[in-house]
């Protein structure tokens, strides 16, 4: 009987049927298996800098957040990413306003551009949810700064778990990472919201630099051309204060402050 059973949920599983109490693996996608070539390199931009600010009315770490994607982000072949806690710091030291003398900070930190992540929506709980803007600014020139055009390269996304394709392309991306040494396996990054994070940074710069390559930017130092139409999303994002910490930036230019009067 035993023998006959075994057979019977051999057999289902090679069909590709759902067993209760059974979990097929989730095999892995190719995509997560290596990190492509950053096409920033092609305009010149090899050094660059990760800075996260908070765009929403709820707390979020954004000097782990930082370190997170500056993580993901030195990954890519062909970049090299200046260390996110001396960004950070040198942003509450210089007291810059942020994203407005964005380029003039890239400048003064010695990199070809700032990737500004800007945290737009964030739910940390059962299927996590979290809202992107990123946005370059290229590093401004040494002799005229007002000659710097404002970066049009900028992506909004909204990664929600709840939604199962993006839970498919988690658990692809946690079968990449060994999440099977885990005793949670793939659900960690479904559950444990820095691993969630981490896949955040992976998928949105993926969908970032695929957006570069689409749109053909000619990017140098110190300035930028394409064509001057911006849509509704490349709006540019605005207001912050050097304390990340304590206050927050908001796409639409207002200033909360996370941590009360």
């Amino acid at each position: 009987m035993f023998r006959k059973l075994f057979l019977i949920v051999v057999v289902l599983t090679l069909a590709g049927c759902q067993i209760p109490g059974f979990t097929a693996k989730n095999p892995a996608r190719p995509e997560y298996q290596s990190k492509p070539v950053s096409p920033l390199i092609q305009h010149g931009i090899t050094k660059v800098a990760v800075l996260a600010l908070n765009a929403t009315n709820v707390e979020v770490d954004v000097r782990e957040t930082s370190q997170i994607f500056a993580t993901e982000l030195q990954q890519f072949p062909g970049l090299r990413v200046f260390p996110a806690a001396v960004t950070t710091a040198a942003l509450v030291q210089t007291k810059l306003q942020m994203p407005e003398e964005a380029h003039r900070f890239a400048r003064q930190l010695g990199v070809d551009a700032l990737i500004v992540v800007f945290i737009t929506d964030y739910q940390p709980y059962e299927n996590p949810r979290v809202g992107v803007m990123l946005r370059l600014y290229p590093a401004a020139g040494t002799s005229d700064e007002q000659t710097v055009a404002r970066s049009t390269l900028a992506i909004e996304r909204v990664y929600d778990s709840d939604v199962k394709t993006v839970a498919d392309q988690v658990r692809a991306f946690a079968v990449d990472r060994d999440a099977g040494k885990s005793v949670m396996g793939d659900r960690e990054y479904l559950r444990v919201m820095s691993k969630y994070m981490h896949f955040v940074a992976d998928r949105s710069f993926r969908d970032f630099f695929a957006e570069a390559e689409y749109r053909g930017l000619k990017i140098g130092r110190g300035t930028m051309s394409d064509d001057n139409t911006k849509s509704t999303r490349e709006t540019e994002a605005e207001s912050s204060t050097p304390d990340a910490e304590a206050q927050t930036a908001t796409p639409d230019g207002d200033e909360r402050n996370t941590h009360g009067p």
